[in-house]
């Protein structure tokens, strides 16, 4: 099988690391310069993500409808995928947002122009709420929120907004668990 990329914005892109899954002898190259040796599959490192453009043309379509139809939201894994073309194509289709797990997926989906996320996680690492809090403040079209099963997590973020002056809060969802369970509030008091 033959990889094909899109051409237009090709040329001025130099592949590294940051592009998921492409081979270390492609760093450095343009995708244009990559496309040129007529790489296969088997070329790239796993886990590596390939689709059907038509069957997920197809796949949205039917998603939108069913959601439309049921009077339903959802917020799609971004995190499977990182990738922004079909993140568009989704919210394109009228997905509410993206679901991201980490603060640098948040980061990465606002720097293409995502406009709602939700962390599927907690937030407590003090550069990342610091960051979040300047971009909410800064663009008051931004929607996140994010995932809390302690009263621990809540306050590293609100010591961490109350330090940066935000204007904006941090809206959290609590996660309520299941005895055994991974994650989660035990309890109803907590």
């Amino acid at each position: 099988m033959v990889v094909h990329a899109e051409p237009a914005s090709a040329g001025s892109v130099f592949l590294g690391p940051r592009h998921k899954s492409f081979p270390p002898h492609s760093w450095g190259s343009t995708a244009e310069q990559f496309l040129e040796d007529e790489p296969v599959i088997g070329d790239f490192q796993t886990p590596l993500l390939t689709l059907d453009s038509s069957a997920v043309r197809h796949n949205v379509e039917l998603m939108a409808d069913w959601l439309t139809a049921n009077g339903l939201q959802i917020a799609p894994h971004g995190k499977t995928t990182m990738a922004p073309l079909l993140w568009r194509q989704l919210i394109d289709a009228g997905a509410w947002g993206l679901t991201l797990a980490t603060a640098w997926q948040v980061q990465f989906a606002r720097s293409v122009g995502i406009d709602r996320v939700l962390l599927a996680n907690e937030l407590v690492d003090p550069v990342a709420i610091g960051w979040l809090a300047a971009e909410l403040d800064g663009h008051p079209d931004f929607e996140f929120a994010c995932w809390s099963d302690s009263l621990q997590s809540v306050r590293v973020m609100e010591t961490v907004l109350e330090d940066v002056g935000a204007g904006r809060p941090i809206d959290v969802l609590v996660e309520l668990g299941a005895v055994g369970g991974r994650t989660g509030a035990r309890d109803l008091a907590t």
